[in-house]
Formats: structure tokens, C-alpha cells, sequence
């Protein structure tokens, strides 16, 4: 018998905690209806933005603790940046971190 597959899709608690689901089109509801759940934070900066949200799918790939976070920068000098998390409490350090990079910014959300 072959070993089931590691699931790869998440979707969030009421309380912001992500927990696994096996049923893709569940997820993908999920993800269509809860787009604010999923963006943790949003800032504008000189000539673009700096997001960071909830990916809803695993994109560590391995055996580790899913990556399941992502900081972007769009536009701007820094346009194209990106780095990813492990949890809520990363991804919003590291947003802050690519804020003060970016220089001075202006909230969004």
C-alpha cells in the first residue's frame, strides 16, 4: 500500500489558526470567500505596496512545517521582493522588516 500524501491546503480558523483540509473545492471556496481573512497586512510605500497574506497551500514541499505565509513588494525599488513564513507572528515581523526597508509607508487595510 503506498503512504498517503501529505496535504498541502489550509484554510484558517475564526481565530486565525490554519488547519489542514483534505477537500479541494472546500478550499477553494474558503480562499474565495475569505480573501480579508487571508490578507494579515497591507501598506502602501513611495511608488507601490507591501502585502503579506495567508497562501493557503504548503510551499515548503518537504517534510518541514509548511510555509504557508508571504511578504511581496509590487512596484517601487524594491518591486518583486518576496520572502515567506512559517506562522502568522513571522510574516507579520517580516513585513514589518520590508517596511522599514522600503522606507516610510501608509496603511492600506
Amino acid at each position: 500500500m503506498l503512504p498517503t500524501p501529505p496535504n498541502y491546503l489550509f484554510v484558517l480558523t475564526d481565530d486565525g489558526r490554519p488547519v489542514e483540509c483534505a477537500d479541494a473545492l472546500l478550499w477553494a471556496t474558503w480562499m474565495k470567500e475569505h480573501h480579508d481573512q487571508r490578507v494579515l497586512a497591507r501598506h502602501a510605500i513611495r511608488d507601490g505596496e507591501v502585502s503579506t497574506v495567508f497562501l493557503g497551500c504548503n510551499h515548503g514541499f518537504d517534510d518541514g512545517p509548511p510555509i504557508l505565509y508571504e511578504t511581496m513588494v509590487f512596484e517601487g525599488g524594491h518591486d518583486g521582493w518576496m520572502d515567506r513564513y512559517y506562522t502568522r507572528k513571522e510574516a507579520l515581523a517580516g513585513h514589518q522588516r520590508i517596511l522599514v526597508l522600503c522606507g516610510d509607508s501608509l496603511p492600506l487595510n
